[in-house]
């Protein structure tokens, strides 16, 4: 008898007995849960991300064709398929330049999902005599040069080394898997450069393929990146360089950094948006808590009564008001959580995409933290709400309410 009055199992039957009041309640808590864990992630991936993925690039400038500063973009930081060409006399030109340390190119073909190909892919052609930006995500699974039927894939490119892919109607064997990036370099293939261009004149692609009027077919490329001498002011490079070359080669150009800041800041005023959402939810939330936990104070006059009746103290009727409460809001903030944190694991690839983020993780670590704050900011709003109510709870008239009821 006294296990069943005892204050967690009053707590347990008192929720129980009212299950769709109780749904409600915590859903409330849930969603807010939700939208503060998701906008939290997401703005510490805007945060960090793009400036990791800068870093990652490892080059200051970069140099493609007018109008498509956008593909490569795309093509960099998310592996989405792509094809544009420039000319290759701006490489030799720029090595002369003063404050470039050095120049590289690279050449993007996109694959069809087709007969020639296994499925669709981003194949991007380098230079291993001067690439600074592929080729240091290779030094750990790839120490000698590719052979010419060789490729490299990146790490989510089904099929291990010595396997094979089909490419433009040809057979590759995969000589190793680069190392994990969080970039477009992650779902790209990777060949010599030459090797590329061969394969795309040689394709059936190739022959409908409409190089620019004036470009050498032998020679074409699609961007070239620049790595600036240490202490060189890169805008001022930038911007001496486009002067020089822009209308020349009718080129796009950027910084880099310009580039992350400009994706960054657009996707900042999101992150604060979304933050905003979340506290006006948590705010939300616990308004409308209060103003139902002030309706069930209304209802259960009685019920308290007899407790302080039988013998009750004010303390243990308040701790039992409270307590529901808690364990209402910790089924919500817990459901919240769990709900999205699997939410952003199954929509995470499609969340960077429309974000247009580069595919960078934040670590487990970062995300549990994350999720223990969000759950104990949930936690905390039922007995929040309460607070208010818990002064009115303490000064009920056992007696009076007795009489009310007869």
């Amino acid at each position: 008898m006294m296990s069943r009055l005892s204050p967690f199992s009053l707590v347990i039957g008192n929720i129980a007995r009212k299950p769709f009041r109780t749904f409600i309640l915590s859903s409330l808590v849930a969603v807010f849960c939700m939208a503060m864990f998701a906008g939290t992630v997401i703005g510490l991936k805007i945060s960090t991300g793009t400036q990791l993925a800068a870093d990652r690039l490892g080059a200051d400038i970069l140099f493609v064709p007018y109008g498509y500063e956008k593909s490569v973009q795309s093509s960099l930081l998310r592996g989405e398929p792509s094809s544009f060409y420039m000319d290759r006399g701006l490489v030799g030109e720029l090595r002369g330049e003063k404050g470039v340390l050095r120049v590289t190119e690279q050449l993007f073909l996109a694959t069809l999902k087709a007969s020639c190909c296994s499925y669709p892919v981003q194949i991007i052609g380098f230079n291993p005599k001067t690439d600074f930006v592929v080729t240091p995500w290779m030094n750990q699974s790839l120490n000698r040069a590719m052979n010419e039927n060789e490729v490299v894939a990146g790490c989510k490119i089904s099929g291990n080394p010595g396997e094979t892919i089909r490419l433009f109607g040809r057979e590759f064997s995969i000589a190793a898997k680069l190392d994990p990036t969080g970039m477009g370099f992650d779902t790209s293939v990777f060949m010599e450069v030459d090797r590329a261009r061969r394969l795309l004149l040689d394709s059936e692609l190739g022959l409908l393929l409409r190089i620019p009027e004036g470009l050498d077919k032998s020679t074409f490329i699609s961007s070239v990146l620049v790595k600036a001498e240490p202490g060189t002011d890169v805008t001022s490079l930038v911007n001496g360089l486009s002067e020089k070359y822009a209308i020349r080669y009718n080129l796009d150009f950027t910084a880099i950094a310009d580039m992350i800041s400009s994706i960054s800041s657009k996707l900042s005023v999101f992150a604060s948006v979304f933050r905003m959402f979340s506290a006006a939810v948590w705010v939300l939330a616990v308004m409308i808590l209060a103003f139902v936990f002030t309706i069930i104070l209304q209802e259960r006059k009685k019920e308290f009564g007899i407790l302080r009746i039988v013998g009750a103290s004010k303390g243990h009727v308040r701790r039992l008001f409270v307590g529901e409460a808690l364990l209402t809001s910790c089924m919500g903030a817990f459901c919240g959580v769990v709900l999205a944190a699997l939410a952003l694991g199954l929509f995470h690839t499609y969340i960077d995409v429309t974000l247009n983020l580069p595919r960078i993780g934040i670590g487990f670590g970062k995300t549990l933290l994350i999720g223990a704050g969000v759950f104990v900011m949930g936690l905390v709003t039922g007995p929040l709400a309460c607070l208010p109510l818990l002064r009115k709870l303490g000064s009920i008239d056992s007696y009076l309410i007795m009489k009310e009821g007869e």
